[in-house]
C-alpha cells in the first residue's frame, strides 16, 4: 500500500457539521483529528468476490474519527481515486463520497535503500481544481501502535460508516491485521483537500505515520443499528 497517515488536530466544533447526527465525533487529547491519507490500493478484496482490474490504483482520502454506540470507526469526507470504475462502484455500492480524479503514485529509491513515494492529485470536483502533493518516506523501525496512544486512535479502526441515499446510517466492517507502522517525514501540500468543506488545516507540522500496508477484507454494508450483533 505504501500508505501515509497525515493528521492535523481540528476542534470538534468545526467538524461536527459534516458528521451524521447519529455518530459521535471522537476526540483524543481534547481535540478531534482530520486525516489526509494517500496510498496505492493493491489487492483489496471483498468478502464474496475479487475484482483484480479495479484493485490496483492510487487513492487519496480525507477522513474523520467517529463512534456509534460501542463501535469506533471512520467517516470519510471525500475519496479520490484514478480508477473510474472503482469510484462508481464505491459510490453506488457503499454510498461513499468517491470521485474519479487524476491521482499518480511514484516510487523512488533513496541512498539508504528505503524507498520514497510521491503522490499527486488533481481533483476537478471543485473550482478552482483541488491540488494535492506529497513526497514522503518511512523513518526508523517498524512498530505496532499500543492501545491508548494517538497512533492507535488514528489507525486501528475496523469499521467505516456511511449515510445511505435514503438517509439510513450504514456500516461496513473491515478486517485486517494491525497496521505495521513507521515514523515518516514528508513534504505535503494538503490544504486544498479540505477547502470544499470551508475548513483550514492548522499552520503546524502534521502528525505523520507510514505503513507498507496490510491485506484487507470488507464485509457487506448493513444498517448501523446492527452494532454489537
Amino acid at each position: 500500500m505504501d500508505l501515509l497517515f497525515a493528521h492535523w488536530p481540528i476542534p470538534s466544533k468545526f467538524l461536527r457539521p459534516f458528521v451524521p447526527f447519529e455518530l459521535e465525533l471522537e476526540e483524543f487529547d481534547g481535540t478531534s483529528w482530520i486525516g489526509v491519507v494517500p496510498f496505492r490500493m493493491e489487492g483489496v478484496r471483498f468478502r464474496h468476490f475479487h475484482l483484480p482490474w479495479i484493485s490496483a490504483f492510487p487513492e487519496l482520502n480525507v477522513r474523520l474519527y467517529v463512534r456509534f454506540r460501542d463501535k469506533p470507526g471512520v467517516y470519510f469526507l471525500s475519496l479520490d481515486g484514478s480508477n473510474s470504475l472503482a469510484a462508481f462502484g464505491a459510490w453506488w455500492s457503499y454510498h461513499l463520497p468517491y470521485y474519479w480524479s487524476k491521482v499518480t503514485h511514484k516510487t523512488f529509491p533513496t541512498g539508504d535503500n528505503s524507498p520514497s513515494f510521491q503522490v499527486e492529485a488533481i481533483c476537478g470536483r471543485a473550482k478552482p481544481q483541488l491540488i494535492f502533493k506529497a513526497l514522503y518516506e518511512p523513518v526508523g523501525d517498524l512498530f505496532f501502535a499500543n492501545p491508548g496512544t494517538l497512533e492507535h486512535f488514528l489507525t486501528e479502526r475496523y469499521c467505516l460508516f456511511t449515510k445511505q441515499r435514503k438517509g439510513s446510517l450504514m456500516r461496513v466492517d473491515v478486517h485486517h491485521p494491525p497496521w505495521p507502522l513507521q515514523q515518516a517525514k514528508a513534504k505535503i501540500e494538503a490544504q486544498d483537500m479540505v477547502r470544499p468543506f470551508g475548513l483550514l488545516l492548522p499552520d503546524q507540522k502534521p502528525h505523520l505515520l507510514f505503513s507498507p500496508g496490510v491485506q484487507t477484507l470488507c464485509w457487506p454494508m448493513r444498517r448501523a443499528t446492527g452494532i454489537g450483533s
